[in-house]
């Protein structure tokens, strides 16, 4: 490929995928809420579907393969959610080009494809209405994802998250 896009859309799915320490709990006796915190700092692969996006997907940036010089991929992404829910996180996912032309898309549903989605949690799920605005602000550096999730609606922000993630998964 000569260039990739990066896209992410807010989803309600990935919440399982943090729901791990209660039940390890309830049968060791002991607490994990410390290890559930930094569960919540890592992004996930996840086999995405497209009826858990609660909005619509937004390009996070573009990378032309031919550069000398690799940059440090950053971008933020801001969208308008359509579907009230719990939104526990953002799926991710990348295109390919060739001669100008996308010919890999791993959008969900990507069945049949060998590339999961990414997932990146925002902890706990906030519940979000059609109208909110959301935004995550992402960053790898070197193998570490960071992100900053935002929710806003009537202008007031409501929930921040600032995470940074172990090398991706």
């Amino acid at each position: 490929p000569e260039g990739l896009a990066l896209h992410l859309a807010p989803t309600a799915e990935g919440a399982q995928l943090l729901d791990w320490v209660a039940p390890l709990q309830q049968v060791t006796g002991l607490d994990f809420r410390p290890l559930r915190e930094l569960s919540c700092q890592i992004s996930r692969n996840l086999w995405a579907e497209a009826t858990s996006l609660l909005g619509p997907s937004a390009c996070l940036l573009r990378c032309d393969l031919y550069q000398d010089e690799p940059a440090i991929p950053e971008g933020e992404v801001q969208v308008e959610i359509r579907e009230g829910g719990l939104l526990s996180g953002w799926v991710g996912w990348f295109e390919a080009f060739a001669d100008g032309q996308p010919f890999i898309n791993t959008a969900p549903p990507n069945a049949g494809s060998s590339w999961s989605n990414v997932f990146f949690p925002i902890g706990e799920a906030v519940a979000v209405e059609p109208g909110d605005q959301v935004s995550l602000k992402v960053r790898l550096d070197r193998q570490f994802w960071s992100w900053e999730f935002r929710v806003k609606r009537l202008d007031l922000v409501r929930c921040c998250s600032d995470f940074n993630s172990y090398p991706p998964g």
